[in-house]
């Protein structure tokens, strides 16, 4: 017997659906004589299918794509008609049998599709025109989204249609098409090029360039169980994007394919979002950075030191001393400072510049791991919490070794997810950013606390080749301290862990006296308080408490609870804030440098935490939003919480001074250097300050930079006290701002 129509179907993965589309098939056919193919791309049939010797099965040893696999099983089909079919729908009563009697009917008919039915019975719709440029760009992007109904989306998917209308239309999808098989040679069947989608789009406007149409045809009725053969959802965005490249390809060229797919790929809800976000965190990071910059004599110190690295070419191996004398940071800052120098022509605000800017790198970060560890929206949450956090953005303003904490902490904490994941490679780059992220804070160390968890936790993961790449990689991230020990008797990289073994030692009394530090725990507990607050909500402790309570909750329940979040991932991001926490305490006296470590983890727990409500109500999307708004809007009013010689701007909620922006300081090293006619003169500081030595480093610099004559070993004394009764009565003020008097002294 002749074969009318051969039933072709493409399979991938979808057992249970093949077998309701065979037994649904009897019906739809009829008496219309027919044979079926079943191509299995690179899965696995049932067994029941197997044994069925009226099917015809062809097997793929890989998956070869939707259009490339209907062309093999075409060239074996027997049939006058080709009915390529999806393996996940069900045919309606005579469906195949209606569309086979029009296809006779009428000479004209290339291709014939019938109407699709979703699973509810609703009519989905599968008709459309062909997605040329310039119309994709708005078919395909973010624009038919905000306004799904403008002219275009509406002409493109024929909304004016009446879809129990049978019509003439470009194309239809290819879920379910009966075509005429000497059709589908003269076009030469579907474009292999295209692994999935656009082919049967591709196909249609070849079809009508023949001469043949394309019928929409209601009488004819399938459901269709859409995207059962992949949950894979990433993996049909990259291949759809990947098609629609081609397609634009084939028909417009190579380069308005890749403009319009830049367009498309760049110009979505989230890189929009994004977008946005690190606007808003560029904004924050430098608006008045010229006047509302820190600069204290710390910083000063980093300055003069990268200052003298590049006329002296002398590379400095450490940074500036930390609250240990024999201990020093690294030297990374500097490094950068003098980068910054030699583009900036030495101006004291063009490392705030580029201090700024990491910061904002650091906020598309902080979305890069919401995203890795959780999902996207968490990401936006995080880093939109992140760019307008009060401390963190007066830390990534800060020309300071501390500004790249958080930056370099995220670094790590995306590669401990992935080397968690057992990619070897990444061992080596883990500990190499372990190695900077001690370089730019020696308190960093309580990361290796974490990773001892992890590594017990995850101890199958561990092999001699990983520590071989781990060691080296650390070794390499604090090079210069290796360097800079072979001179100086390797008290930092030997000193310093004896240093953390000491203070744990004198945390839990292990003295001669058995008296520990523990006595000093409420200050330590009162800087912690301070930190969180700046960083979640100054203006108000409650909110704060509230919020840190709730976000615990969530983080406890859904890693206890949830099957549906990365369980290593919630894990990791309760350690990255509980063991530093735990460790600053055994110090019992953190700086405030000690936190920034915290910082794009609070913001994390903040984003997911948010996202979990936010699902419950979107109600919350409006709360946040006003958080955050209230956050930067009273952060930039306040100017970024430093003072000036007319306004004072405290930290709340414990009114915490961060001292005087860069104005004031400029204001007495002008005075100096018009003051001294062009004669040396020496800097040196008065009362309180004088027990820190990089006190009027700040100065220093500011009188070079403004063209003076800095030296230690001048005849001129400039003395600069912060209190007016510090101020020796022997001694005339001859300069002063309010915040700064300045004494002048002749030696003789």
């Amino acid at each position: 017997m002749k074969v009318i129509v051969s039933v072709i179907f493409i399979y991938f993965n979808t057992p249970k659906e093949i077998l309701n589309a065979l037994e649904s098939l009897s019906e739809s056919v009829q008496n219309i004589s027919y044979e079926v193919l079943i191509i299995d791309n690179a899965s696995d049939l049932p067994l029941k299918i197997k044994k069925k010797e009226y099917i015809t099965i062809i097997r793929n040893t890989q998956n070869i794509g939707y259009g490339k696999a209907l062309n093999r099983a075409a060239t074996l089909a027997r049939g006058t008609y080709l009915l390529f079919c999806n393996s996940d729908i069900l045919f309606g009563k005579n469906a195949i049998k209606s569309m086979v009697l029009e296809i006779q009917k009428r000479r004209k008919i290339g291709v014939i599709g019938p109407q699709i039915l979703s699973s509810k019975k609703t009519i989905l719709r599968t008709v459309s025109r062909i997605p040329f440029l310039p119309h994709s760009l708005v078919v395909f992007s973010f624009l038919s989204k905000l306004w799904p109904f403008n002219i275009i989306y509406k002409n493109y998917h024929l909304l004016n249609l009446d879809l129990k209308m049978e019509k003439y239309v470009p194309a239809i999808g290819g879920a379910c098409m009966l075509i005429r098989k000497e059709v589908f040679k003269k076009v030469g069947g579907f474009d292999k090029r295209f692994f999935m989608y656009f082919e049967e789009a591709d196909f249609c406007y070849r079809v009508s360039q023949t001469g043949y149409k394309v019928l929409y045809y209601p009488k004819s009725k399938i459901i269709h169980y859409v995207s059962r053969s992949s949950s894979d959802t990433a993996m049909l965005k990259k291949t759809f994007e990947s098609s629609r490249f081609k397609f634009f390809q084939k028909y417009h060229g190579l380069i308005p394919a890749i403009l319009g797919e830049l367009f498309l790929r760049t110009f979505t809800p989230t890189n929009i979002l994004v977008f946005l976000t690190l606007s808003i965190s560029l904004f924050m990071n430098l608006y008045k950075i010229n006047s509302d910059m820190m600069f204290f004599g710390d910083f000063g110190r980093d300055y003069l030191a990268a200052r003298d690295m590049i006329f002296n070419k002398e590379i400095p191996l450490v940074g500036i001393p930390s609250s240990v004398k024999w201990l020093h940071q690294g030297p990374l800052s500097i490094y950068l400072i003098g980068l910054a120098f030699i583009i900036g022509k030495f101006n004291p605000v063009a490392p705030a510049i580029l201090y700024g800017l990491i910061g904002v790198i650091t906020t598309s970060l902080v979305y890069v791991i919401g995203r890795k560890y959780f999902n996207k929206h968490v990401g936006i949450l995080s880093s939109l919490f992140y760019a307008t956090s009060p401390l963190s953005v007066v830390n990534a303003r800060m020309p300071y070794h501390t500004s790249l904490i958080p930056f370099f902490a995220c670094i790590f904490f995306l590669l401990l997810q992935d080397a968690i994941q057992n990619n070897r490679k990444n061992f080596f780059w883990l500990f190499f950013s372990l190695g900077l992220l001690l370089q730019v804070e020696l308190s960093n160390a309580v990361v290796f606390f974490i990773l001892l968890i992890l590594c017990y936790l995850y101890r199958r993961l561990i092999t001699i080749a990983k520590g071989v790449f781990s060691i080296i990689g650390f070794l390499l991230g604090i090079l210069p301290f290796i360097i800079y020990d072979f001179t100086h008797r390797f008290g930092q990289t030997l000193g310093f862990p004896l240093w953390i073994i000491n203070r744990i030692r004198l945390f839990f009394g292990l003295t001669i006296s058995h008296n520990s530090t523990t006595a000093h725990l409420p200050g330590a507990l009162l800087i912690t308080r301070q930190q969180f607050a700046g960083v979640i909500f100054p203006w108000s402790l409650f909110v704060v408490i509230v919020l840190l309570i709730v976000g615990t909750y969530v983080f406890s329940r859904n890693y206890l609870y949830s099957k549906n979040v990365n369980q290593s991932s919630l894990l990791i991001t309760m350690l990255w804030i509980t063991i530093p926490l735990f460790g600053f305490i055994i110090h019992t006296t953190p700086g405030p440098a000690y936190f920034p470590l915290l910082y794009p983890a609070i913001a994390l727990v903040i984003g997911y935490t948010m996202y979990f409500f936010i699902k419950k109500n979107k109600l919350f999307i409006i709360i946040f939003l006003l958080f955050i708004i209230y956050n930067g809007y009273f952060t930039i009013k306040n100017e970024y919480f430093l003072s000036s010689k007319t306004s004072k701007h405290l930290l709340p909620p414990d009114l915490y001074s961060l001292g005087y922006n860069l104005d004031v300081q400029k204001e007495i090293a002008r005075f100096i250097v018009n003051n001294s006619y062009d004669r040396s003169f020496r800097i040196n500081p008065g009362g309180s300050i004088v027990r820190f030595e990089t006190s009027v480093d700040n100065f220093k610099y500011l009188t070079w930079w403004m063209g003076g004559n800095p030296d230690n070993s001048a005849n001129s004394i400039y003395t600069i006290y912060q209190e007016i009764n510090e101020v020796p009565k022997n001694k005339k003020v001859e300069f002063s701002n309010t915040v700064y008097f300045v004494v002048k002294d002749e030696k003789q």
